[in-house]
């Protein structure tokens, strides 16, 4: 569902924007009270469970943040990136985006596969070593179209299969409260990615964010490696 949403959002987005430019922002906004209002309704499928924090599962907030932070520069400033450093026009940098949700959409059978091969304390950091891998053939891409698009889904998928397998370890263990937690470190990440690299892009050069976005992500794979193996969260 998110792959399909991440795929026809900007088609969608830019056939509204032809007829008016507020026309995008509010479908967005309709779109966005059917969707609380259809989360409202949804029952509670667990049972009650004890009071307090699960701090097993909370120790994952900090690769969540981290990992948001990454794809946060990353989404915030591909576009940038394609039309000013490396000469995009608007249907290729369309094209992108498209490749790129179509990568988001095939991770979740890759999902499938890899939860019934192997465990979340591999799945998850092998996710973000994709993630990684096409962060820094972004940077590298120079003038190679095919280089740019592929970097584009390998971050993508990586995400996907990354995200999908930190939260199937903490809803193993963890209630609402500690899953919520989770989502707020993820928005924290998501807050703060795009101001970290558009300092980095305007300060330092048209690559950094990627560059510095690779090593965060990097760096929270083997964190995340670390704490599932060592079974902190079973």
């Amino acid at each position: 569902a998110f792959g399909v949403g991440f795929v026809a959002g900007p088609a969608i987005g830019g056939a509204l924007g032809t007829l008016h430019t507020r026309l995008p922002f509010l479908a967005s906004a309709v779109l966005y009270a059917l969707a609380g209002a259809a989360v409202a309704r949804l029952p509670n499928t667990k049972p009650a469970r004890r009071q307090g924090f699960e701090i097993a599962v909370g120790l994952l907030a900090a690769p969540v943040l981290m990992l948001n932070l990454g794809m946060s520069m990353f989404e915030a400033l591909l576009s940038y990136f394609s039309a000013f450093a490396r000469g995009l026009t608007p249907f290729q940098i369309g094209l992108l985006f498209l490749v790129s949700g179509v990568a988001a959409g095939a991770a979740q059978p890759v999902v499938r596969r890899l939860e019934r091969s192997s465990s979340p304390g591999r799945n998850a950091p092998l996710g973000m070593a994709v993630m990684a891998a096409g962060l820094l053939l972004l940077s590298l891409a120079s003038n190679s179209l095919a280089a740019l698009y592929l970097g584009a889904a390998l971050v993508s998928l990586g995400g996907v299969v990354a995200s999908s397998f930190i939260f199937a370890a903490a809803s193993r263990r963890g209630a609402g409260v500690e899953l919520g937690a989770l989502q707020s470190a993820g928005t924290l990440g998501r807050i703060a990615g795009p101001a970290i690299g558009g300092y980095l892009y305007t300060t330092i050069s048209a690559t950094a964010p990627f560059i510095a976005s690779a090593a965060v992500v990097a760096t929270t794979a083997a964190f995340t490696s670390l704490l599932l193996s060592r079974a902190v969260v079973r």
